[in-house]
């Protein structure tokens, strides 16, 4: 976004096109600016125009209520006509060459901050070509001029109604999210921003998870899976292959390379989920990662290399776990103590039955 009269340019990336992407992003720029012009100009991109007839333009709905909110008029450039909106395609042209090409990031929070630090000491700061100033110090005097912004933001928060599946998950995008499994069966709201994701049963929040950017990603609470355990007899929670693919990028590899070989991959996939028992989820991830870069797959292998990299680090393979389907006595911690104290103990008379 450019503003017309200082030149001053505000740049944001998204992962996505939703509008409710779109409509943040607007909130991030008037932001920027400090007000909020009397009329913005737009191409013809269907999250502001729906049809258009010479120039007669049917605007979205959605969008409109975003201009009310903020009190500014939308305008629909002419149909290829990309001189209307000059300013906006040149400065793209100077993003690119400028700021994006050549430049690294770790991710998209990452690229946003350098962008930030770009529009601060670079792009504001330099004599434009046009007007011959710095895009900053006129955006001084134009401020003044630009509508004050609301004192509540506008809602752009991804809101669906969904209903929970048995597993106890909902879906966004590609991704699911669990939820406690007193919910199964029951209509939910998920609320979404960038960063978070909430279930929310009769306006009051029931989970909470950080909103994942991946594909094909199952997110969940430990709690919510051991509930749902404890009130399942025999259940495994999530599928097993689910649930052995969301622990890394490199397991989801390794399953499909079982896949590929004479493998029983049920089995398979049996025996890593109980090396999760006995194993972190981490030391069962890092294990198959290495499996895959050594070609060697099988649960057996696994567990070696697990039990390689604790013998390096110095720890001890860990016991066995004994499970006797007793939920009481299977949440019993039992801490090992030295064998020796049972010497201390007094000897007792063997108890002689002799026969009549």
């Amino acid at each position: 976004m450019v503003l017309s009269y200082s030149r001053a340019l505000f740049v944001d990336f998204s992962l996505d096109m939703h509008m409710e992407t779109f409509l943040r992003m607007h909130q991030r720029a008037l932001e920027y600016f400090g007000g909020i012009p009397r009329r913005i100009l737009y191409d013809n991109l269907k999250s502001v125009v729906l049809n258009r007839v010479g120039s007669t333009v049917q605007f979205n709905p959605r969008f409109l209520s975003f201009a009310g909110h903020y009190l500014f008029e939308p305008t629909a450039a002419p149909i290829r006509y990309p001189e209307a909106k000059g300013r906006v395609e040149a400065s793209i042209k100077y993003l690119r060459h400028a700021f994006f090409y050549g430049r690294s990031f770790s991710s998209l929070e990452d690229l946003r901050a350098q962008a930030r630090t770009w529009l601060a000491e670079t792009a504001n700061t330099r004599i434009h070509a046009t007007t011959r100033e710095r895009p900053c110090e006129r955006l001084l005097l134009e401020r003044p001029r630009l509508h004050p912004l609301p004192v509540h933001p506008y809602d752009t928060d991804v809101l669906l109604p969904l209903v929970v599946s048995k597993e106890a998950r909902v879906r966004l995008d590609s991704n699911s999210y669990s939820v406690p499994p007193e919910f199964a069966g029951k209509t939910v709201h998920l609320r979404a921003n960038d960063t978070s994701v909430r279930i929310l049963h009769e306006g009051t929040e029931v989970a909470r998870h950080e909103r994942c950017w991946e594909r094909h990603r199952h997110i969940e609470d430990a709690h919510h899976i051991q509930r749902l355990l404890e009130r399942r007899k025999l259940a495994l929670g999530p599928k097993r292959k689910e649930r052995l693919a969301s622990l890394s990028p490199e397991a989801r590899l390794y399953l499909q390379e079982v896949a590929r070989r004479p493998i029983r991959l049920n089995n398979e996939c049996r025996a890593l989920l109980r090396l999760t028992l006995q194993y972190s989820d981490a030391e069962v991830a890092a294990a198959m990662a290495r499996a895959l870069v050594l070609r060697t797959f099988g649960a057996r292998y696994v567990r070696a290399l697990i039990d390689q990299a604790r013998f390096a680090q110095g720890l001890a393979e860990p016991p066995e776990p004994i499970l006797t389907g007793n939920a009481l006595a299977d949440s019993l911690d039992v801490q090992p103590h030295p064998l020796d104290s049972y010497d201390a103990l007094p000897p007792q008379k063997p108890n002689l039955r002799l026969p009549s």
